[in-house]
């Protein structure tokens, strides 16, 4: 399963590397890079570790190698969040400096790794058995691990206030997206790095024993790399696969849904408005519903009187739902009078919150707003379904 994601994690790192092949200059984009890299690299060597210790001759260096790279990432993970919302002599200095604190804490975590002597032979069953590198080992035989922990945990609660910081401050869908999966990751690995440091003081007590919480270290370590690598390309890929399209498709639909009722209305009283069957694109639906609901408010214009208006108002309703009730119950009546025969008015009367009054210079989001809440304060019953047997509609796609 491991070598299956960490696969995949590589077919993400290496797209991003396309990218800066293209690009080599471009600074934030190498520390993205190193951070995928550096995140995909622990993920292959892990299962290896055993035959690369074997071949070199050293106990854990596997482990170490990995750790290491996982502190290179999370430094370098840091440098991208900083340049993210551009660049300058300040960014430049506090990206050094982040720079130096992961170069330092490498140095320290090989320096620990080197002066303290292997608590077992490569020959020693053991180690052998591989049960070695599946149990944690106790603070006393890793002494390098609490470098590692305190600063990975450090720079994950660093990368998660970055990350969420920035996902308000940004309008791009898939940005914002990526970024609180970043947020989220790094807080799954604050969670790995806390499991480590308890099962590390749990191995101290059961030596040999592989415990359940060592069987949560390596599932927690592989979703926080995930998480994170989608979260740093999911802005790239998710445009072309139009992920960036669905927050929209969903709205529209969700509008086509709440207009469904007011189109049916005026579908009724003006088929004629409706030309062609809807298409299947949700924001292409919605904006052939507004035409055809406009173009039936024009049809159903003369039928709007001033008496009726005022019988309307006469209805008891909440205040801020009266200009929207007051209109549906007259397109309503509207509708009846013209289904029913009655000959139009020689004196009509476009009412207040109307999408066709002179006075209502609304932009598109607010009309649509307009129409849903007349279609809202539709009656549940209205005269057309009891007096006259509706027109058949024609053919659409409903959402």
């Amino acid at each position: 399963m491991i070598s299956v994601v960490a696969l995949a994690c590589w077919v993400m790192t290496g797209y991003k590397l396309r990218h800066l092949a293209r690009d080599p200059g471009n600074r934030p984009l190498r520390y993205l890079c190193l951070t995928l890299a550096a995140l995909s690299l622990p993920l292959t060597i892990d299962p290896f570790g055993a035959l690369l210790d074997r071949a070199v001759g050293v106990l854990d260096l596997g482990r170490v190698t990995g750790i290491c790279l996982v502190v290179v990432a999370a430094g370098a993970a840091q440098c991208v969040l900083l340049y993210l919302p551009g660049t300058g002599e300040d960014i430049d200095r506090q990206v050094q400096r982040r720079t130096l604190a992961m170069l330092g804490c490498v140095a320290a975590i090989v320096a620990v790794f080197l002066l303290t002597p292997a608590r077992y032979s490569l020959t020693d069953p053991y180690v052998r058995s591989g049960a070695y590198y599946q149990t944690t080992p106790t603070p006393a035989a890793a002494p390098y691990m609490p470098i590692y922990n305190a600063y990975v945990a450090w720079a994950g609660l660093q990368g998660a206030i970055l990350s969420l910081r920035l996902a308000r401050s940004t309008t791009q869908i898939l940005l914002r997206l990526g970024l609180r999966l970043a947020a989220a990751g790094s807080a799954l690995g604050i969670g790995y790095i806390a499991t480590k440091v308890i099962a590390s003081i749990a191995a101290a007590e059961h030596a040999h024993q592989l415990t359940a919480i060592d069987a949560l270290i390596a599932p927690l370590y592989t979703t926080t790399t995930v998480t994170l690598l989608i979260g740093a390309t999911i802005p790239s890929w998710g445009t072309r696969i139009g992920l960036d399209r669905i927050p929209a498709n969903l709205a529209a639909r969700r509008d086509c849904r709440q207009l469904q009722p007011l189109w049916n209305l005026i579908h009724q009283a003006t088929p004629e408005v409706a030309l062609l069957p809807h298409p299947t694109q949700p924001p292409l639906r919605r904006t052939r519903m507004i035409v055809e609901i406009l173009d039936g408010y024009v049809q159903l214009t003369p039928w709007l009187t001033t008496t009726t208006t005022q019988q309307t108002n006469t209805t008891p309703t909440r205040q801020d739902h009266t200009d929207a009730t007051t209109e549906a119950t007259q397109l309503t009546t509207a509708a009846h009078h013209k289904l029913t025969g009655q000959p139009p008015t020689t004196n009509p009367t476009i009412p207040p919150t109307s999408p066709l009054h002179p006075d209502n210079q609304t932009d598109p989001t607010t009309q649509i707003a307009c129409l849903i809440h007349i279609a809202r304060a539709l009656p549940n019953h209205h005269p057309i379904t009891t007096t006259v047997k509706p027109t058949k509609a024609r053919p659409h796609t409903s959402s």
